[in-house]
């Protein structure tokens, strides 16, 4: 039978860690001698642990990601090592700081007498504060950082959207400052971060008015959904090409249906707001006085329908419009495309266009070309929201 490292939640890098966890992680590094003795008083910082977790995965050829799941291999393994290390000390010995001796088994403790005691035994390694004799103060309980408190349920776009795109960037900062250090008695708390940029109030915005279109989970049958089961609007197909593509989402349940909210989240402004450029469309000047509904609908095609299609949408009414050429060479197949990338190229189109009062026009061709798309597909019959969520976002009455 296994044994694993005794976690209360998954550790390391992306995660939101359990600081009983962060200081156990620490002292089993320290213990291996993998990690750096700390400053005198304290643990060391978050970063530094996971380095040190690093360490030892890099050393045991285990894949280095500064992560471990709480009955992964990373786990087992440091469990594996710590018996090992406890082997020799009896579990009730000065020498040994595991309490319950080595890891996965049980133990019964008793107290040595004081005459009988080994000379010069190590001192338990311990994370509280020591007083000028060296001896170990009490240490009161380490509070337990508490998640973002779930979002509440959103009424009509527009009725009450400033109270919860504050609710939620109140969201966003509390995760990010739970994130940037464990809090230790004694030490003082770290500064509150910087309040989130434009273009992540901007997002915040465009992600509560997307909250109602998607809804929560749903599984209906391929011929309806071919993306598989969906939750708010993240489907099975596009987890399982993020974990299998890039290292950061390997730590994302395997079903969609497990994804948490603030999962959801991180992946839609990553994937479907940065990656594609739509804080920067967003920032062209003059864009959101003439036009605001343009850089939104981009974000919302990327969700509904990939973060290709809506670029090369855009960069074809801009052609059809202004008469420019946003066509790239195609090194395989020997023609010029249009990419989809909301480039500088495309932008200063953008910025023509605004300029010389045309951008209207070409955010309603964008969305006749949107509904034309959605017509093609075979599930068009089986999804009655897409037109009247396409139309949405025109500007001039009746435009398609």
């Amino acid at each position: 039978m296994s044994i694993f490292f005794p976690l209360n939640t998954s550790f390391g890098k992306g995660m939101l860690d359990d600081p009983d966890d962060a200081n156990l992680v620490d002292r089993a590094l320290r213990r291996l001698g993998v990690m750096r003795k700390p400053v005198f008083g304290s643990t060391n910082p978050v970063s530094d642990i996971y380095a040190g977790l690093e360490r030892f995965q890099r050393g045991n050829h285990l894949a280095v990601d500064g992560f471990m799941r709480t009955r992964g291999p990373t786990a087992a393994k440091l469990a594996e090592r710590l018996n090992m290390s406890l082997a020799g000390p009896t579990p009730t010995s000065a020498g040994n700081p595991w309490p319950w001796g080595a890891i996965g088994q049980a133990t019964t403790q008793t107290k040595p007498a004081a005459s009988t005691r080994p000379p010069n035994r190590q001192r338990p390694v311990t994370l509280g504060t020591l007083d000028h004799a060296g001896n170990t103060l009490p240490q009161p309980p380490r509070p337990r950082i508490k998640p973002p408190p779930p979002p509440s349920v959103p009424g009509p776009i527009g009725r009450d959207e400033p109270h919860r795109i504050n609710q939620a960037t109140d969201a966003l900062t509390q995760f990010r400052a739970s994130g940037s250090a464990i809090p230790v008695p004694g030490r003082k708390p770290t500064p509150p971060p910087t309040q989130p940029s434009d273009a992540d109030l901007l997002f915040l915005k465009y992600r509560e008015r997307l909250r109602p279109r998607e809804g929560g989970f749903a599984d209906r049958s391929k011929s309806e959904d071919p993306g598989g089961p969906t939750q708010k609007g993240m489907s099975q197909e596009a987890l399982d090409a993020l974990r299998a593509k890039k290292p950061e989402y390997r730590y994302l349940p395997e079903r969609s249906r497990d994804l948490s909210d603030s999962q959801i989240t991180e992946i839609f402004r990553k994937e479907y707001f940065l990656l594609p450029q739509v804080d920067k469309l967003a920032a062209v000047p003059g864009l959101q006085e003439a036009a605001p509904q343009l850089a939104e609908q981009i974000f919302d095609s990327n969700i509904l329908h990939g973060a290709d299609n809506a670029g090369v949408w855009l960069q074809e009414a801009l052609d059809e419009v202004l008469g420019t050429d946003l066509t790239e060479p195609d090194p395989n197949w020997g023609v010029s495309n249009y990419d989809g990338i909301i480039g500088s190229k495309t932008r200063t189109a953008v910025a023509r266009a605004v300029r010389e009062g045309l951008i209207v026009e070409i955010n309603d061709r964008v969305v006749g070309k949107r509904m034309e798309y959605m017509r093609r597909q075979p599930e068009f019959g089986d999804n009655p929201g897409w037109l009247p969520r396409a139309r949405s976002y025109l500007i001039r009455n009746g435009a398609e």
